[in-house]
């Protein structure tokens, strides 16, 4: 009786923690390693580029601050994106303060993912923001 009792506890916990991960998913929030994204990651549904034809994101996945770093700062970043929505060749166009946020905003881009496309997308430009 009493194993009974927590199995049924065990299967009504783990429905309610399926509805949280629904949820979740839902609104484009994983933050699980069981998800194959960072913690933090956010993804939205696919569609066409922005009516300024920038590419649509589909996966963002937050810089982290820096440890040794203080105050704020931003990181102006250009890349290329494949066909399949990856990132490669990224460089730093400019950042403020020079060389406090740079890698950090690398290390993010190079999780990121873009909607799918016929043909690569060169020259595409970012800024991200750095605040404490």
């Amino acid at each position: 009786m009493a194993a009974q009792r927590v199995q049924m506890q065990l299967a009504s916990r783990g429905g309610v923690i399926a509805a949280i991960g629904a949820a979740m998913a839902w609104f484009g929030i994983f933050s699980c390693a069981s998800d194959g994204l960072p913690y933090g990651a956010v993804t939205k549904p696919c569609k066409e580029a922005h009516a300024d034809g920038s590419p649509a994101q589909l996966v963002r996945v937050p810089p982290r601050y820096p440890s040794g770093a203080s105050g704020s700062g931003y990181v102006t970043m250009m890349f290329s994106l494949d066909p399949s929505g990856t990132p490669y060749d990224s460089r730093v166009v400019d950042s403020k303060p020079p060389g406090v946020f740079d890698q950090a905003a690398l290390d993010a881009l190079q999780h990121w993912r873009y909607c799918p496309t016929k043909q690569a997308r060169h020259n595409v430009q970012v800024k991200l923001n750095f605040a404490r």
